[in-house]
């Protein structure tokens, strides 16, 4: 037989051993860029160095599914075609590209691969025939469709299968072409593409593997850190000290919108570990993608799925000031009640899945004034007292948001810590370790009463809850000695702690506040209105959302008349309701001038109101209070 023989052919490819070089390292040997790709010529892997451990995994028989759930334009098909490429050369079996539809699976094959196969040694060696559909190799054919097929999802056993911007997929078609490949024992499935909604499709498959996410490394101490939009700041022209960007002279219009050609000179990234601030300079982000590694955040998924992600902020040709601009034309757009530009920008450029409250305007405004350069916990010389309150929440099982916060003689205020803990005993070492008095303590209760009631009854918390009254009708008697009513934002009631249970009644204060007078006062204070409460200079975004997740509209009442509410604009709102709490405490103490008026008129008049300290004494009960004092526990030097 000779051996240009077919045959002969075929069995010397099929014989063939494998290439000793790793998979990215084959592909460097032997890949040339697509046509018209930015950066020509032979692949180089240092160029998208995100690629290499996705690439190593690919010939490697313990996985099963390798999922890529990333931002456009940044390599994710090219890392399909590498593996493609890798596959017919050195582990051939029946394959399938599948995406969107079937016209972009022609074009992709007709403008994008077959160039790429032909530059190819190995693979062009093998190639016997092609068509508008598939390529026959000596050893196996490969296939393209679009998802829109059925037919074609449901034939043919597959060693092998790619799947293309998955997120575009018609519902039940991933469920359908993933049923192809249970024939081989090797068989191997690549999925790659931008995300969609939360938990749908491509995110749902990520999050079954140990979830590595690309991290960058700083020049300057050599620690990996996530590259996220929130590290990207601006430093001011005139002092080089860092601001917002909102902060640069002539940057932004009064509309909102970004002049980027302004704004691109002072854009830094921020390394979270020693703060350096990195220029946006394509050397920069290529030093910084290079030395740049994956880390799992899930490790002890199945070993049989993996799974990575990285955003636009990684690759170099794309610039950080073109990720800002984005961000900014989305906020505009969300002004106007389109959403699809945000959408775009979270799914496609920070590569992140979408929520529909992502929809909702998250520009922090005035908040990011309220600032100030201190940090979580650092000492405060002028501090009089501090208060703590707490919100618990049941959804995923028992749990408690607090918050502590700190008050000079004047009322100006400081963030001192926050968190989240999983029972009252850790709620109440987080208040020992923060040394809060313990008469300055607040759970609302609003949820699961009657047991955070016997909470505050053993241990000396105080029990608050928001109400929807406008205003507490409040009678006393003023300076002149004659009795007059006053409409006050909070009020005092007695409830039993023991209802529902037989025997002794057991007496409990409980601290009444109306929610749209309060809404108003924290309103103020965040807006600069009312001075002195501020967040420290790294205050994080989850903290500020909870704060901003009620927003201010006005609608018709009854009568046609116009009339501003308060609107709950997504669900995590549960820090604000702790800052609430302490404003209540503050406005009690006259720490912080509430929003007190005289009956039947407008004017604000506290006045010499005599309002009672938090702490006036036990429940009428003589019951609450005694496990707090027995322990020595209650402050009575506090301020409040």
């Amino acid at each position: 037989m000779r051996l240009d023989h077919p045959v002969w052919r075929a069995a010397a490819a099929a014989w063939r051993p494998q290439s000793p070089l790793l998979s990215w390292k084959w592909t460097e040997e032997n890949v040339y860029a697509e046509p018209g790709s930015p950066i020509p010529g032979r692949i180089r892997l240092d160029n998208s160095p995100w690629l290499k451990e996705p690439m190593e995994e690919v010939p490697n028989n313990r996985r099963r599914r390798i999922i890529v759930m990333c931002a456009a334009q940044s390599s994710k098909t090219t890392f399909g075609v590498l593996s493609k490429m890798w596959a017919i050369s050195e582990a051939p079996g029946r394959g399938q590209w599948v995406t969107s539809d079937a016209d972009m699976a022609k074009d992709d094959l007709r403008d994008r691969f077959m160039p790429m196969f032909l530059r190819c040694r190995p693979v062009r060696d093998q190639m016997i025939s092609s068509s508008v559909e598939d390529v026959v190799f000596r050893t196996m054919p490969l296939y393209y469709s679009g998802s829109n097929s059925k037919a074609k999802l449901q034939s043919k056993p597959l060693r092998w299968l790619w799947l293309d911007e998955v997120r575009n997929f018609p519902k039940n078609a991933l469920p359908m072409v993933l049923k192809r490949v249970r024939a081989y024992w090797n068989s191997r499935i690549i999925m790659m593409s931008t995300p969609g909604d939360e938990g749908q499709n491509i995110h749902h498959h990520y999050l079954q593997g140990d979830q590595r996410v690309w991290n960058s490394r700083c020049p300057n101490c050599g620690d990996l850190f996530e590259l996220k939009f929130e590290d990207l700041v601006a430093v001011h022209p005139e002092n080089g000290g860092e601001c917002r960007f909102r902060d640069v002279p002539g940057a932004f219009e009064e509309d909102g919108t970004c002049n980027g050609d302004v704004l691109a000179p002072f854009i830094r990234c921020k390394c979270p570990g020693c703060h350096t601030l990195m220029e946006d300079t394509p050397a920069v982000r290529k030093a910084m993608a290079r030395e740049g590694a994956y880390v799992a955040t899930r490790p002890d998924a199945p070993a049989e799925t993996v799974s990575f992600t990285w955003s636009a902020l990684v690759p170099f040709w794309v610039s950080w000031r073109s990720v800002v601009q984005e961000y900014f034309d989305a906020l505009v757009a969300i002004r106007a009640g389109d959403t699809e530009p945000m959408r775009t920008f979270v799914t496609e450029t920070l590569g992140r899945p979408w929520r529909e409250d992502m929809g909702e305007l998250e520009d922090f405004g005035t908040l990011e004034d309220r600032r100030e350069d201190y940090s979580l916990g650092e000492v405060w010389a002028d501090e009089q007292t501090r208060f703590m309150s707490a919100d618990r929440q049941a959804k995923g099982g028992e749990h408690y948001f607090w918050v502590v916060r700190s008050f000079s003689s004047t009322g100006e205020n400081r963030l001192i810590a926050h968190g989240k803990v999983e029972t009252k005993e850790a709620l109440e070492q987080k208040r020992i370790e923060h040394e809060v008095p313990i008469r300055n303590c607040a759970l609302d209760t609003g949820h699961m009463a009657t047991d955070c009631y016997r909470f505050c009854l053993a241990t000396g918390w105080k029990a608050f809850k928001g109400e929807e009254n406008e205003w507490f009708i409040i009678s006393e008697v003023g300076p002149d000695g004659k009795k007059r009513q006053v409409r006050r934002s909070w009020d005092r009631s007695v409830v039993d702690a023991n209802q529902g249970r037989a025997g002794k009644r057991r007496l409990l204060k409980l601290y009444r506040w109306s929610n749209q007078r309060l809404f108003d006062l924290l309103a103020s204070c965040m807006g600069g209105i009312i001075p002195g409460w501020t967040l420290p200079k790294e205050t994080e975004r989850a903290y500020m959302r909870h704060l901003m997740a009620y927003v201010r509209e006005e609608v018709a009442d009854k009568l046609g008349r116009p009339k501003r509410v308060w609107r709950k604009r997504w669900e995590d709102d549960h820090y604000r309701d702790c800052e609430l709490q302490i404003l209540v405490m503050a406005v009690i103490c006259k720490l912080i001038r509430g929003p007190e008026r005289k009956a039947g008129r407008g004017a604000e008049g506290v006045g010499n109101l005599v309002i009672p300290p938090i702490d006036d004494g036990p429940p009428i009960s003589g019951e609450g209070g005694e496990a707090a004092r027995s322990s020595g526990r209650e402050d009575t030097s506090a301020g409040a």
